[in-house]
């Protein structure tokens, strides 16, 4: 982010300028003392260096007002920029569970998706707005393929499967693919 960047430019600019002043405030209080000792408090050098001194001290506490101002801005800045990635993440979470709802992946063992279903997805806070996470998983359930022994209750699971969401977007890529050759096949064995 162009503006975030720049607040950091600006306030380590300031940062730097506040490490200069307090160093020339040292250096001008040394001279300050010297010309006390040897000319005294009413010498013409001795309240030039006190001005320049002030000078120094008053810009060196609008350095002092700037910092937190900056260091605010950036937090607020950083928060409102990891919202919006957050909710952007949402998004995609949500566009690839449609995805996969709509298609079901075809269970390894049986070869379709008819007695598909999804079963869960990881991490369980690929949902939640206020701390959505990246889809590393999503596992699926084939009950085609349940036990048939009377002792197991009816809910014993069937084949369990997982996908990653590049496998899932490898699969779909490859669906449309196909769809794209065959339309085209269609469309040559047309023209010639």
């Amino acid at each position: 982010m162009e503006n975030l960047a720049q607040l950091q430019k600006e306030q380590s600019n300031v940062g730097a300028r506040y490490k200069a002043l307090y160093t020339q405030i040292r250096v001008l209080r040394n001279e300050a003392g010297a010309t006390l000792v040897q000319k005294g408090s009413d010498s013409k050098e001795f309240k030039e260096l006190s001005k320049r001194i002030k000078e120094t001290e008053e810009s060196l506490e609008d350095c002092v007002r700037l910092l937190p101002v900056y260091e605010n801005a950036i937090k607020q800045m950083k928060k409102e920029q990891r919202r919006k990635e957050m909710a952007e993440l949402l998004k995609k979470n949500l566009a690839l569970v449609d995805k996969v709802k709509a298609n079901l992946p075809k269970c390894p063992k049986c070869g379709t998706n008819e007695f598909v279903e999804l079963k869960a997805i990881d991490p369980s806070q690929w949902n939640e707005p206020s701390d959505t996470r990246k889809i590393r998983r999503i596992t699926f359930l084939c009950i085609h393929f349940r036990p048939k022994d009377p002792a197991l209750p009816p809910y014993a699971p069937g084949l369990q499967f997982d996908l990653l969401p590049s496998e899932l977007e490898e699969s779909l890529t490859e669906k449309i693919g196909e769809a794209v050759k065959k339309a085209g096949s269609a469309v040559a064995s047309v023209l010639f």
